[in-house]
């Protein structure tokens, strides 16, 4: 008996460790086709995924994969507890997930309100340690700094956002 494998389909990412350093993530779509003695055959077809700081993130995902086609084609119960990916190291969060734009942020509390339109005391901060959190919750302080942040950083889509937190600080008389 032996076993061909068919790669259907194959992604990588390159993610950020939590050291610092780079890590590859590898996702295998995998059909293996076990052929008989008698020249049957019998189709699996499988994911796998690894990761890896060097060159070996395919290899733990194909290692992976096979065990995994192996495991449900034959019924092979097993108490084994490591398996290739237990020695990946763990990524760091992903980066460049977005932060909802103000757009959106305000148009979810528009709906919360029943359709009444907030008022830049009511506005919410979209990011940071106060995601979320209206103007009036949060220190003149943390809101002088995400102004200072969208500036200093040249984040356009929030520039109407750092308007109304001068606007709202200048207002309301708040010393930052």
């Amino acid at each position: 008996m032996f076993t061909v494998p068919k790669v259907l389909e194959s992604s990588r990412e390159e993610r950020p460790s939590k050291s610092g350093g780079v890590l590859i993530w590898t996702f295998l779509e995998i059909e293996y086709t076990f052929f008989a003695n008698d020249g049957s055959s019998v189709v699996a077809v499988v994911t796998g995924e690894g990761m890896d700081s060097g060159d070996k993130s395919a290899n733990k995902a194909m290692a992976v994969a096979h065990k995994y086609a192996l495991l449900q084609i034959f019924s092979i119960p097993t108490e084994e507890a490591k398996d290739p990916e237990n020695d990946s190291p763990e990524p760091a969060p992903k980066m460049g997930t977005p932060e909802p734009t103000r757009e959106e942020v305000r148009r979810i509390a528009d709906e919360d309100l029943g359709g009444q339109r907030l008022s830049y005391e009511d506005e919410t901060l979209p990011f940071g340690k106060s995601k979320g959190k209206r103007f009036k919750d949060i220190p003149a302080d943390s809101l002088k700094g995400a102004a200072d942040w969208i500036q200093k950083n040249n984040v356009e889509k929030y520039y109407d956002l750092r308007e109304k937190i001068l606007s709202y600080l200048n207002d309301t008389g708040l010393p930052f």
